[in-house]
């Protein structure tokens, strides 16, 4: 029996590639509290380095937080592209308590296949009170995920 691997739309088939359709990809950034930017209220933002590509289906995601922020009695995340605040995300996770295994976002709120490169993935953390509380505790750290499907394949 053939085992197939698949590789950014191209699978080896018993030696042989075969060209496949779009394919599934990810941006993945782990954000300490410390690198968020302080907005001098409720709301702390931290842009990624990721890009999500031209031709990018955005399908989702998920937040993995590693150690819960701390220093206010809750934290929300949502994702955007710069100008919609939560473009990628309808839920709003809680990121104050540890979740391993991650967090899900819900499905993008915004148009989801992006004509032009997004560069400017924003992750803003709002709390309960003002956000500097969390930032001067120094307690949290959360990777984020977007899944996409490429529709552009190399």
């Amino acid at each position: 029996m053939a085992k197939e691997l698949l590789t950014d739309g191209q699978a080896v088939v018993g030696g042989l590639f075969v060209k496949h359709g779009p394919s599934i990809q990810r941006i993945r950034e782990t954000i300490l509290v410390s690198e968020f930017t302080d907005g001098g209220a409720t709301a702390g933002t931290k842009t990624l380095a990721s890009v999500l590509p031209k031709g990018a289906l955005v399908l989702g995601g998920k937040i993995i937080v590693n150690a819960g922020f701390a220093g206010d009695t809750n934290a929300v995340a949502v994702i955007g592209d710069g100008s919609t605040a939560d473009r990628f995300n309808t839920g709003t996770p809680n990121v104050f308590a540890t979740a391993a295994g991650g967090v899900d976002i819900g499905v993008p709120s915004g148009v989801r296949f992006l004509e032009a490169e997004c560069a400017t993935v924003k992750v803003t953390v709002t709390t309960g009170a003002d956000f500097t509380s969390c930032k001067s505790n120094g307690t949290g750290s959360m990777t984020v995920e977007l899944y996409y499907l490429n529709t552009l394949p190399a």
